[in-house]
């Protein structure tokens, strides 16, 4: 099976199942692809231009889309996968050979679903053979609610809108202030996630109208990192919180979550914050490790993003740095949930696996508990992450160059 390199107007293949890529890629990389493909028993094919890959896929939507780190056009490829509704079964990984917190936040902000290098036939081959096996059309069996997205922006609300599908959810999409009022005041509405530009006035303003019908549904308003501070603290209501716009969408939902939960219901020993730090991880005796990126941490557990997740029950060796710190430690623990990809109605995480820590190298164990006890106690601490924190401080043309 060859790597194909598509010319400016797609050709529809007579296969079943095929992966696109997007990019220029080293023979090491090619190379590997061509494995995947022989393996899978998929097609794989490669574009050179946003145009040719956008004509493919109104013909023959693929297993995934895989985006070369930092080529010309990548940000072009990603808004036009993410700023339509119909795509969001399609995952994307971005593929570098470098994988660290930045590259991996920037990923996640702008919609995609896991960063690897393309080097390595094990990794690419266990995140592409599930999606490979399952059938055409899958989605959630029942929704259990709806969740309002207010803003203008159309491939913002599309973005956010998979997210909310994929979680069981029906999105409703509003354009302005009103809109989202009316719809947030509806018998099912689980809550509402708003740009703070909402027309005509603002999403403060849609707040305060809600606020005087005395509907408490849960807020998540999005705003640029400049605005973020003096809108938490002008708006100080339990139900409100106010997030960086660098964000990716998926922490809307923890958020969104975890303002709707009710005090009195929680159980857990330690609360669970939004962390993202690259992660190793490998099964106990495994040879190699694996990369993944934090997702939320507690003093006795942490949640791994990774399309491929280890197996439930299964003990896992994990390195990563602890919370507020630049410490590395090594730690121990037991997979106590997964969650493939694809959207399910009871999803509140996106792909991954949590696991629940019994050990680790002498002292690191409780060197983790100490950075999440330090992490709960920074303010607004379930509405930041520090990946994004750093992302947030670097200059717009540098930010956007670091998308997969």
């Amino acid at each position: 099976m060859s790597l194909k390199v598509e010319p400016h107007r797609a050709v529809l293949l007579s296969v079943s199942r095929s992966l696109h890529v997007y990019g220029p890629l080293q023979e090491a990389e090619a190379r590997s692809l061509r494995g995947v493909g022989v393996t899978l028993g998929v097609d794989v094919r490669r574009f050179d231009s946003p145009v040719s890959l956008a004509d493919a896929l109104e013909t023959h939507p693929p297993i995934a889309v895989l985006i070369a780190s930092g080529c010309d056009g990548a940000v072009e490829v990603m808004a036009n996968l993410r700023g339509q509704v119909r795509f969001a079964s399609v995952p994307v990984l971005g593929l570098s050979v470098d994988r660290h917190d930045v590259l991996f936040a920037d990923l996640y902000s702008q919609g995609g679903d896991d960063l690897l290098d393309a080097r390595t036939l094990q990794p690419l081959v266990a995140r592409l053979r599930p999606l490979a096996e399952r059938p055409d059309g899958v989605g959630p069996s029942k929704a259990r609610g709806s969740a309002v997205i207010a803003g203008a922006d159309l491939t913002w609300r599309a973005g956010v809108g998979r997210m909310v599908a994929n979680a069981g959810l029906v999105p409703l999409y509003v354009n302005n202030a009103h809109d989202a009022v009316e719809c947030a005041s509806g018998a099912d509405a689980r809550f509402v996630i708003a740009r703070d530009d909402l027309p005509p006035e603002g999403a403060a303003a849609a707040i305060a109208k809600c606020l005087e019908r005395y509907v408490v549904v849960p807020w998540v308003v999005v705003a640029p990192g400049k605005r973020v501070h003096s809108l938490r603290e002008s708006l100080g209501h339990p139900h409100v919180a106010v997030v960086d716009a660098l964000a990716p969408p998926d922490n809307l939902l923890f958020i969104a979550n975890d303002l709707g939960r009710s005090q009195l219901a929680e159980r857990r020993a330690a609360p669970r914050l939004l962390f993202g730090a690259t992660a190793a991880f490998r099964p106990s005796g495994a040879p190699e490790d694996d990369i993944g990126f934090t997702y939320n941490v507690s003093m006795g557990g942490l949640y791994v993003r990774t399309l491929a997740p280890a197996a439930m029950g299964a003990e896992v060796w994990l390195e990563l740095r602890v919370p507020t710190t630049d410490r590395i430690v090594r730690l121990v623990g037991l997979v106590a949930w997964r969650r493939a990809f694809g959207p399910s109605e009871s999803a509140t995480v996106p792909p991954g696996f949590g696991v629940r820590l019994t050990g680790g190298v002498p002292g690191d164990l409780e060197r983790w508990a100490d950075g999440c006890r330090a992490l709960a106690d920074e303010p607004g601490s379930n509405h930041r992450i520090s990946a994004w924190d750093k992302l947030s401080q670097l200059p717009p043309s540098l930010a956007a160059s670091t998308i997969v």
